[in-house]
């Protein structure tokens, strides 16, 4: 049997009947409490609900209820704990187990870890008359062929971050005068690496052995009241074009630097672009920030990175070309060093794009040429 409430009950209705509430205080009879007003008894499930409801016994009837919540609440309660406490045996067991398989893999390792350096020492004892056959051999080789030594790397180890060195160099091998005595064939080399990147106006490839090479060619900047110098210039006294270098292996670009080194061409051609060509050797093999703003202008600069394996025209390329085309054995192994060194210096190397760092126009004072 449910005991039953006012707040309960939907059959809840105002009494007709009784008066009690009216007197003050409420008399012995009264229905203490309640808020909803009188009860009759057909609105509750049993008299006995109706005598524990009415009167005295309203109180009795309330504590009654109270306790059948608390037994209910004491019941779940001791439903949960159990709940928590095979959840808890459960997870024991789990872990038990889990520790049992986890102790011979720990002891595995810890095996491994202890033979490990003796396992290294036999391999690097293995290897040692490995290493004495192949350094033999090297010796051996080396006597004959000298296959590890370099030019550049043992006796021009000042040309590293200099790159007015390497301009030299490559003003030596175009100049049709050059000591190596293989006449314009290097410059026509270099014409013909950048014959498919000039778009029209190529320069002439006829009476090469009149043109003049010269480097740290002084000019007056446009933009600045001041001097720069561009490090190689090829000119043609008969037909008056002009081809500008600039050597980029390392150093990063002054402001405005190719575009004033094409103005400055252009002011020798009298304005006569198709009359000039500018050359801009890269060694990170990024186009010149400084081009000039004018279209016309920029097509006449062509970017030479010092090493591409794209088929685009690079210093490398021209250096293969002119070593094919020499005659000369000891001019040959040169080219030959030079272009490991480049190999070896601008293949996917990472360049320095700090104009603060090495910048040769900054270090030496202008010249009108060598």
């Amino acid at each position: 049997m449910r005991l039953t409430t006012p707040r309960d009950t939907a059959a809840s209705r105002q009494c007709t009947e009784c008066r009690c509430c009216e007197s003050d205080p409420p008399g012995p009879e009264c229905c203490r409490g309640v808020s909803r007003g009188h009860r009759t008894l057909d609105s509750f499930e049993s008299p006995l609900v109706f005598r524990l409801y009415s009167g005295r016994c309203l109180w009795p009837a309330i504590h009654l209820w109270e306790v059948g919540a608390l037994m209910a609440w004491r019941e779940r309660s001791v439903t949960s704990k159990e709940l928590s406490t095979e959840a808890e045996a459960t997870l024991g067991r789990f872990f038990a187990e889990l520790e049992e398989a986890v102790v011979p893999v720990r002891a595995q390792m810890a095996a491994e870890r202890r033979a490990l350096p003796d396992r290294l020492r036999g391999f690097f004892a293995g290897l040692a008359p490995a290493i004495q056959v192949a350094e033999t051999t090297q010796e051996r080789i080396d006597r004959r062929l000298a296959t590890r030594f370099s030019v550049f790397d043992d006796f021009f180890h000042f040309i590293h971050k200099k790159e007015n060195t390497l301009s030299r160099i490559f003003r030596s091998l175009l100049d049709p005068q050059g000591r190596h005595g293989q006449g314009s064939r290097f410059l026509d080399a270099l014409l013909e690496e950048v014959s498919n990147s000039v778009r029209d106006s190529e320069p002439p490839r006829t009476n090469l052995a009149s043109c003049r090479v010269r480097t740290e060619y002084g000019i007056t900047k446009t933009t600045k009241d001041s001097r720069g110098s561009i490090d190689i210039v090829v000119d043609w006294p008969e037909s008056g074009y002009w081809i500008g270098i600039e050597n980029k292996p390392w150093a990063g670009e002054q402001d405005d630097q190719v575009q004033n080194y094409v103005e400055a061409l252009l002011r020798e051609t009298q304005q006569d672009l198709k009359r000039v060509l500018f050359l801009y050797f890269s060694g990170s093999g990024e186009v010149s920030t400084t081009l000039p703003d004018d279209e016309a202008k920029a097509a006449r600069c062509i970017t030479m990175p010092y090493h591409s394996e794209s088929g685009q025209c690079s210093v490398l390329g021209w250096l293969r070309r002119c070593r094919i085309r020499c005659e000369a054995d000891r001019i040959r192994w040169f080219l030959m060093e030079i272009e490991d060194y480049i190999q070896r210096s601008f293949h996917q190397a990472s360049v320095s794009t700090d104009p603060q760092e090495e910048d040769d126009d900054a270090e030496h004072p202008a010249r009108d040429g060598d």
